[in-house]
């Protein structure tokens, strides 16, 4: 192994650790130690040792009893429980027992595995179990520490029992869960001795799901970027695996995983957060940090995301980033932004949409969440989603002085026969912010029997206060540091309350600077943002 590599393997933490048998048996070898990237809380062990387990934005007070005999406040909770990723959490409160909590809860699920198949069925679905034999490969060192060679071999049994479950089970995998079970599986391949046999044909299956999930520019399928960091917390631990053992990664996996760290740094705003669609949320900003700082090739910002849909402008210190797409793919909440868009200043979000609520969330707080009139773009009528709007017309022009992007969606058509078109163009080093929002009918002229009312939405960050004129002709966005002036034609500002849900402390109030008007049949409003130092 080079030497580079060996740096990075202990970057990564990556062990190669000696067989806890008499003479180590080479089927039974533990060959290395996978890191976990997820943030670990030292505080947990603690909490634990009291009687109070935390998961998924849920505490059950479980005593002295095992929690997995309790009864669950929440699906989200089961699958946590049962997918041990909170030993991570154990490991790292080892000063106050996390060790001993760890093997202790870990020896009980195992005593009563046949028990939990009865009653806890989600325990053994797809998502638990792939990250169930991550955890345990992650974590073998807390749970085999001190362990004599009985213990090792009980280990290893159950180990090797769960990657059985895990290969029937994850025939009912989808999305982004199936790609988690092959990468579990595959690195299970590399960590243990008697799994190597199965690496050639898991790397295939990995290989493959990759490249039906991740898009061209490196974007997956559902297009959230926090699918992309969720994959990229399991597959830079698995590239070092490959480097601890010796071996070259699949070229696909390499390339694969550079994509989605240059798609994500494209993503990212002045703050470092990412843009907060499709289900991004802030909550995902440390884990994007993460795997940022550990990539170790400066791949820069990536511009060219036409796969995805996305638009990057950046000037000065300004950057706009644009959904020129539509519905992703992958079962979850459908959040309704055609041709939204986020925007910050320096290291400061100026506007953006209102987020994906953080942990588990009210049905009816979701449905405010994923509406159209959570984000930054035009609503039309009473309408709080477009359906399955077809985004087309996408066009991205850039020179020396300016960058424009733009597109239209069909989104209105079937309700009120109109199509909504917009354009936006960055320019004047970042000063100025212009855009066009049209609407038309799909084909010949149109006039509605009564005029249908719209509102252009520019939901303002937290930090940030706003201001409207009296006759509504203009708009001020006040930062610590600096202000945006908005002015407009064909509509009149109205400020009114608005809300971010993507707070970790649940939804806070928020404001709006809302553009309203009326149309006949065709619209159209201009606007421009002018940034006051």
């Amino acid at each position: 192994m080079s030497s580079m590599a060996l740096k990075i393997g202990d970057r990564l933490g990556l062990a190669r650790l000696k067989s806890w048998l008499p003479h180590g048996s080479h089927d039974d070898e533990l060959l290395l130690v996978p890191k976990d990237l997820r943030t670990a809380d030292p505080i947990f062990a603690r909490e634990l040792a009291g009687g109070r387990m935390g998961l998924a934005g849920f505490v059950v007070t479980i005593g002295d009893s095992s929690p997995f005999d309790m009864a669950s406040p929440h699906a989200a909770w089961t699958e946590a429980l049962h997918g041990f990723g909170w030993l991570r959490h154990l490991k790292a409160g080892r000063s106050a027992g996390g060790t001993a909590l760890g093997q202790r809860l870990f020896d009980a699920w195992i005593a009563n595995e046949s028990k939990i198949r009865r009653t806890t069925p989600a325990a053994f679905e797809p998502s638990a179990a792939a990250r169930r034999v991550t955890a345990w490969l992650a974590n073998a060192d807390l749970l085999l520490d001190g362990a004599d060679p009985a213990r090792f071999q009980s280990v290893h049994r159950a180990v090797a029992q769960a990657i059985e479950t895990l290969e029937r089970c994850k025939i009912a995998a989808h999305g982004r869960t199936l790609v988690a079970c092959d990468i579990a599986l595959v690195t299970a391949s590399l960590a243990l001795a008697d799994q190597e046999r199965f690496l050639e044909a898991r790397e295939a299956s990995l290989v493959s799901r990759l490249g039906r999930q991740i898009l061209d520019d490196g974007c997956h399928v559902s297009r959230n970027s926090d699918d992309a960091v969720e994959l990229l917390l399991d597959l830079l631990p698995l590239r070092q695996c490959y480097l601890a053992r010796g071996r070259a990664p699949p070229q696909m996996l390499v390339d694969t995983t550079g994509l989605m760290l240059g798609f994500l740094r494209a993503m990212q705003l002045g703050d470092g957060s990412p843009a907060r669609f499709h289900g991004a949320d802030a909550s995902a900003r440390d884990a994007l940090a993460t795997v940022l700082a550990l990539d170790s090739v400066v791949h820069g910002t990536r511009h060219d995301l036409a796969a995805s849909r996305f638009v990057r402008m950046e000037q000065g210190r300004t950057i706009v980033i644009m959904d020129c797409g539509g519905a992703g793919e992958g079962g979850g909440a459908v959040f309704d932004s055609p041709l939204a868009f986020e925007m910050s200043s320096g290291r400061r979000r100026v506007l953006g949409n209102c987020g994906s609520p953080a942990g588990v969330a009210p049905a009816t707080t979701l449905e405010a969440a994923t509406s159209i009139r959570s984000h930054a773009t035009l609503a039309l009528g009473s309408t709080a989603r477009t359906g399955k709007a077809s985004v087309t017309g996408f066009v991205r022009e850039a020179d020396n002085e300016q960058i424009s992007a733009g597109a239209q969606h069909d989104g209105f058509v079937a309700s009120y026969g109109l199509v909504h078109t917009r354009r936006l163009t960055l320019g004047d080093g970042g000063r100025t912010l212009e855009g066009t929002d049209q609407l038309d009918p799909p084909a010949a002229v149109l006039r509605t029997v009564r005029d249908t009312p719209f509102a252009i939405r520019f939901h303002i960050d937290t930090a940030a206060a706003a201001s409207v004129d009296m006759d509504g002709s203009r708009a001020t966005i006040q930062l610590p540091d600096e202000a945006w002036e908005l002015t407009m034609t064909g509509a009149r500002a109205a400020l009114e309350p608005s809300v971010d849900y993507a707070q970790t402390g649940g939804p806070r109030a928020a404001e709006q600077i809302v553009l309203r008007g009326t149309c006949p049949g065709h619209s159209n409003v201009t606007w421009k943002l002018s940034r006051r130092s």
